[in-house]
């Protein structure tokens, strides 16, 4: 149907019913022709565009050295935090399962960071705290915190992201 509300779409010349379903299963180079004809006017327009398809290497993937198991970096990051000095969640930190290190920044509800650690060592299933509940060496407000923690070992480099609640009771 060639009119001026919508027009006929090819591709390499072949007439394409419609352009929302296409998929491209082989890399190449696809001309894309639009041709729009407006019967009450008698105009018409055509517009072609070369497209280069390609497709990322399935090699690069069995190339990578697969881990074991034990090597699978599994982070334990806690949600909740209770600065209260009660001996029992004072403090933000992780626990991983694999040695290594890692940077974190910790963000407030106004998107302003408040707390910056670079290239701290982390140990094998050991606690590692992170923060106190304290900025500037006042206690933080009560709230939603946004964390990022880059952990980083020998095989391998992990972005963490997420949200720890500060609770004051």
């Amino acid at each position: 149907n060639a009119n001026s509300e919508g027009g006929v779409w090819f591709i390499n010349e072949e007439l394409q019913e419609d352009m929302q379903d296409v998929l491209f299963t082989e890399p190449g180079v696809y001309i894309i022709t639009h041709e729009i004809f407006d019967e009450v006017s008698g105009c018409s327009d055509t517009f072609s565009e070369d497209v280069v398809v390609t497709f990322e290497e399935e090699e690069e993937e069995e190339e990578e050295e697969e881990l074991e198991d034990d090597e699978i970096l599994t982070m334990k990051i806690p949600n909740v935090f209770t600065p209260n000095n009660d001996g029992v969640n004072d403090l933000f930190g992780i626990t991983a399962n694999i040695a290594g290190s890692f940077d974190c920044s910790i963000i407030n509800r106004w998107g302003n960071e408040i707390l910056t650690i670079n290239n701290i060592t982390l140990e094998e299933e050991t606690f590692t705290p992170i923060w106190n509940g304290t900025t500037s060496n006042e206690r933080a407000t009560e709230g939603v915190y946004f964390y990022k923690i880059v952990f980083k070992s020998s095989q391998q480099k992990e972005v963490y992201q997420g949200f720890v609640h500060l609770v004051r009771d």
